[in-house]
């Protein structure tokens, strides 16, 4: 499938992203780690990615961390600990 540059140069590369929420309120959700192959644009950059269904369902409130990769930072501690 082409870019959306036209290009059909592209790299399919496995990446560990973890996706947290912005602003003061979200230092206190916890984070969550992906494991997706990234699509690559190799002519402008653009980079795609489809976000796995346990860890998607955690990030839209549908489901328990049940299956999900998520890390939570306990408060005032620099520790983390797997949920």
């Amino acid at each position: 499938m082409p870019c959306v540059c036209g290009s059909v140069k592209q790299l399919a590369l496995p990446a560990e992203i973890n996706i947290h929420f912005a602003s003061l309120q979200g230092l206190n959700q916890p984070g969550v780690f992906v494991f997706p192959m990234i699509a690559v644009c190799l002519d402008c950059g653009h980079s795609t990615f489809l976000m796995p269904i346990t860890e998607l369902r955690f990030l839209t409130g549908r489901s328990p961390i049940r299956n999900a990769t998520v890390l939570q930072k306990r408060p005032y501690d620099n520790s983390f600990r797997k949920a």
